[in-house]
């Protein structure tokens, strides 16, 4: 699967049948419609400019576009400050978690090995490990 970048710039926001959309043109003037629900935490605003990921598959050269973070960047580092840790069990196994948030107040929940080593408050340095349809996906430096 073929896979490549482009930038975007977000002309405006639609809706169709009860479903939000933003609507992009790239360098071509082709547009690119992507639907608004999987990134609400982006803080998108018409006239913004951002990069988009196209994947071309399969025989009748399906485009996919995600967007990528206006401000995060897979691989990078960044200083999130801890808002709740905890955990979960499921079917008779334990996972621990930490609840971490940016400046803007948006909350990530990381897999961590014991919870108990995070205090609430705190500053931890997580690295975007991948993205995925307006998802982000930390872990603990």
């Amino acid at each position: 699967m073929k896979e490549t970048t482009e930038e975007l710039f977000l002309v405006k926001e639609g809706e169709l049948n009860n479903t939000q959309y933003f609507i992009f043109k790239n360098s071509k003037d082709e547009l690119r419609v992507i639907e608004k629900r999987a990134y609400q935490s982006f803080n998108l605003k018409p006239g913004m400019t951002l990069q988009g990921r196209i994947r071309r598959k399969g025989c009748a050269g399906e485009e996919i576009t995600e967007l990528l973070h206006p401000k995060y960047i897979i691989g990078e580092t960044y200083s999130l400050i801890i808002s709740r840790t905890g955990t979960i069990s499921i079917d008779n196994t334990v996972m621990h978690f930490i609840e971490v948030r940016d400046n803007n107040w948006i909350k990530y929940t990381i897999k961590v090995n014991d919870s108990g080593l995070y205090k609430m408050g705190s500053i931890v340095q997580c690295i975007l490990k991948e993205q995925n349809q307006g998802r982000l996906v930390f872990t603990v430096q």
